[in-house]
């Protein structure tokens, strides 16, 4: 009866764990898209808009295919080269995949990643859109809870 009592008492540990970690890792994103945002405000405050631009998922490859084994992207100064206009870059590895697509009034980040690389992929979106008094709301939408 106890070793019953103590493997439940393990699973039930360890689904915490894995939720807990999923969590950890979500965060990333929510932080990245956040500066992200920020900085497009401030961008448009200096250049009264948002930059015209287009970047693909960076990195190019998932993240589950880099890492050996850590299933996190790898980073390199180049891979963020066409991010300068935010200042943005990742120096260490991480689980999402980020992409822009700007017209100069709005602006649409993705955040892509598959957090234990099971195929089942999520996505957070920041749009970023420029009113007509110059001002920049940004709003971020999450993937459904249970989702990842």
């Amino acid at each position: 009866m106890r070793i019953l009592l103590a493997v439940l008492l393990l699973a039930g540990c360890s689904k915490a764990l894995d939720d807990y970690a999923k969590k950890s890792k979500v965060s990333e994103a929510e932080l990245q898209l956040n500066k992200l945002g920020k900085r497009a405000k401030a961008y448009a405050i200096e250049k009264g808009e948002l930059p015209k631009v287009s970047i693909p998922l960076t990195p190019a490859s998932p993240c589950c295919s880099q890492g050996q084994g850590q299933h996190k992207c790898q980073t390199a100064p180049a891979d963020w080269a066409a991010w300068a206009p935010f200042e943005f870059t990742i120096d260490e590895p991480h689980y999402f995949q980020y992409s822009l697509e700007s017209d100069g009034k709005q602006m649409t980040v993705k955040a892509v990643g598959d957090l234990d690389c099971d195929t089942k992929m999520i996505e957070y979106v920041l749009v970023a859109k420029m009113g007509p008094d110059g001002n920049v709301t940004t709003d971020i939408t999450k993937p459904p809870p249970g989702s990842y």
